[in-house]
């Protein structure tokens, strides 16, 4: 399983439809049975997650709004994910201000806030993530985190 996750306009959805793998594309409104069913039912372990749950975090927060799950809920589709030992992959190529298209969900200038909180809950979680710029060296692959033992 690959999980790609990231700010607006950070070429998420390019990078995981190129990998040609099964594709899954969740969103702001996808509800915990739609994670719950293909998690439960292993669908998602040879495939690539267009976003995740954890993509709520810096969100909610960002935009102000309701977080979208319990916390029963959160636990339960993190637990599920985790167990099958994704990699993580963050996409962080920022787009220059002109570029970055004024319909998206986010503010431009909450960019940097929001790549900061994704490294911030990855890294107080101790989870493994691969860094990914598709302008950068080494095919994009700028930095993989260490996880402390």
């Amino acid at each position: 399983m690959i999980i790609v996750l990231g700010p607006d306009s950070t070429g998420k959805t390019t990078l995981a439809q190129k990998l040609g793998l099964p594709y899954y594309h969740f969103t702001k409104d996808s509800t915990y049975e739609d994670y719950l069913k293909p998690l439960c039912a292993l669908e998602m372990t040879d495939a690539v997650l267009d976003r995740h749950i954890i993509c709520e975090y810096p969100y909610y927060q960002i935009m102000k709004r309701k977080f979208g799950f319990t916390q029963k809920q959160w636990h339960n589709i993190i637990l599920l994910t985790l167990i099958q030992n994704p990699l993580f992959v963050l996409c962080t190529h920022k787009p220059e201000q002109h570029k970055y298209e004024k319909d998206q969900y986010m503010p431009y200038d909450q960019w940097d806030r929001c790549l900061a909180l994704y490294k911030l809950f990855l890294s107080t979680h101790r989870i493994r993530y691969v860094e990914y710029d598709y302008y950068g060296p080494n095919h994009g692959l700028t930095e993989r985190t260490q996880v402390l033992p």
